[in-house]
């Protein structure tokens, strides 16, 4: 157990990068997709859009096959339509 004890604390805290302040509700509008996407790479020129799309794609697949349809829909009917376009 006291080597168990070791190991954890040897553990370094890793900071992760963060991402920009979300933008406000009611310019939903002016933040589509493509500034979706560019937070997400956080700007990093060696990751295209196009593999940051295909990426979000598999995993926002994911959620919409753990999430209730009627919990989905709500969440849907609150993005861009091009921001809906990657939940399919």
């Amino acid at each position: 157990m006291a080597e168990r004890r070791w190991k954890l604390s040897s553990l370094r805290y890793v900071r992760r990068p963060r991402l920009p302040p979300r933008p406000e509700a009611s310019a939903s509008s002016a933040h589509g997709k493509d500034a979706f996407l560019d937070a997400i790479t956080g700007q990093i020129d060696t990751v295209s859009l196009e593999t940051a799309e295909q990426q979000v794609r598999g995993v926002l697949h994911v959620v919409k096959a753990w999430v209730s349809d009627s919990d989905l829909d709500a969440a849907l009917a609150q993005l861009p339509p091009d921001m809906v376009d990657l939940f399919s």
